[in-house]
């Protein structure tokens, strides 16, 4: 079967993946329109892991196939086709990245926008982090739990300072802060926990353009650059926090960056299951729409 970009090839989609509703999203490899078109099913990546718990959160009476297509320019292309063909078995979900704190958010009826920068953002509250690293080690003695909070504080508040940078920087299009295909590359991993190279952020600045910081276009406070700041660099930077403090109490602890997002991600919507996480719950809900 064969689909070219027409109302009813787009419309139609869902009818060759069997579903109601062909969900787009990032994650995997960068494909063209054509390709996230035509290509077969896409394997399971992180990404549609996070937004099957979002649909699946949500209680819709449909039935649904994920597919990520990696590439933001893509998934923007088709969302805009959508919306001009008012298709409604089509839904794309995308990364909030800034876009919605420099008002750049795609209007549209059958986008899904992430609570906060990225879905690593939202699954990474300080609960389920500690939640993680109880099922790692056991019952979280205080000395553990205390060990966390310290750095997921320090990290909150070193975050923050260059978050805002970041932000500036996209404002004015120029380069990014936090490289993008190297997001540790700005971190210290010969320490454990990891924390951020300082110098090597002001290095990146001045390759940007700048002797001092931009001026502020959006405040990022400690209390919210978790959930505002690049979530690549965070997650993976909270990853091996977490490995690192279990290791300390059990040196034998294994598992890898996928897993541990998984865990993540399945801890955070029993949380909203049961009522907590209201912002994160009212913010999906709010989007119902999109599905």
């Amino acid at each position: 079967m064969t689909f070219r970009r027409t109302p009813s090839a787009l419309g139609s989609l869902h009818r060759f993946y069997g579903a109601d509703v062909v969900v787009f999203c990032e994650g995997g490899p960068s494909l063209t329109v054509t390709e996230a078109l035509y290509s077969p099913p896409s394997s399971i990546t992180l990404d549609i892991v996070f937004w099957s718990a979002v649909i699946s959160l949500l209680r819709i009476g449909s039935t649904f196939h994920l597919k990520s297509v990696g590439s933001k320019t893509t998934l923007t292309s088709i969302a805009l086709d959508v919306e001009a063909k008012g298709i409604t078995t089509v839904t794309v979900c995308l990364d909030s990245d800034y876009d919605r704190l420099l008002g750049a958010a795609i209007s549209a009826k059958r986008v899904a926008y992430t609570y906060g920068y990225s879905w690593e953002n939202d699954v990474l509250t300080s609960n389920v982090v500690k939640q993680v690293l109880s099922c790692l080690i056991g019952r979280l003695q205080p000395g553990s739990e205390q060990a966390l909070s310290a750095e997921l504080n320090q990290l909150e508040s070193d975050i923050a300072r260059w978050c805002e940078v970041d932000i500036a920087l996209r404002a004015k299009k120029r380069l990014s802060l936090f490289n993008r295909d190297k997001p540790l590359s700005c971190a210290d991993m010969t320490i454990k926990p990891p924390r951020l190279k300082h110098d090597a952020l002001k290095q990146r600045l001045k390759e940007c353009g700048y002797v001092r910081r931009p001026k502020t276009i959006v405040c990022v406070s400690a209390s919210t650059s978790m959930r505002i700041g690049y979530g690549k660099l965070i997650s993976r930077l909270v990853y091996h926090t977490v490995i690192s403090l279990a290791k300390q109490v059990a040196s034998s602890v294994r598992l890898d960056y996928e897993t541990f997002m998984k865990m993540a991600i399945s801890y955070t919507f029993d949380a909203a299951e049961q009522g907590n996480l209201r912002a994160l719950a009212s913010h999906y809900s709010n989007q119902r729409h999109a599905f």
